[in-house]
């Protein structure tokens, strides 16, 4: 996977043409300041034991003299939130498709790893991801979730949807 560094502001050719049809690739490459992208990964066990909810991102103050990327953990269950907070410099995206790292954590549509630690918890894991059913908006220019929205260029944060639902394999 070639990847790209958030906080190594590189030329990366033909990125942001890519990323107009492609609502999958990092959509904040050029944003410094007031901005926020995260992904959404909701995980249900069958038989609804189990919901978990993990939201990697970066958040950059208006400013732009505060940023960094988080992990945002949520038991469905019981409600209870974790928060990671790591320097923007760790934080790292694919230039093709959907892929990004913070740390040593790893999201993509067909896996994700887990390797957090903090003064109060350890959380490791890999899950796996299988059969995805994307969301497709059937246009030659791929609008996703959002519509027409994609294209507003003052959008604080911005949605898009990588699977509507798929199978899981981990632990």
């Amino acid at each position: 996977m070639k990847e790209s560094h958030f906080s190594q502001q590189q030329w990366l050719p033909f990125y942001n043409l890519r990323k107009i049809g492609n609502t999958t690739l990092f959509q904040g490459n050029n944003k410094r300041k007031k901005y926020f992208e995260g992904w959404y990964f909701k995980m249900v066990a069958k038989d609804a034991s189990a919901i978990f909810s993990v939201i990697p991102g970066i958040s950059l103050s208006a400013d732009g003299k505060k940023q960094h990327a988080f992990i945002q953990l949520i038991n469905g269950l019981t409600a209870q939130t974790s928060y990671y907070s790591f320097p923007i410099e760790e934080f790292r995206f694919a230039v093709s498709g959907f892929a990004i790292s913070i740390g040593h954590n790893y999201f993509s549509k067909e896996k994700l790893i887990l390797d957090l630690k903090d003064q109060d918890s350890v959380v490791s894991g890999k899950i796996e991801m299988s059969n995805l059913v994307e969301y497709t908006s059937g246009r030659l220019m791929n609008y996703g979730i959002m519509g027409w929205y994609r294209f507003v260029p003052f959008m604080e944060c911005y949605h898009g949807v990588l699977s509507l639902t798929h199978d899981l394999k981990g632990q």
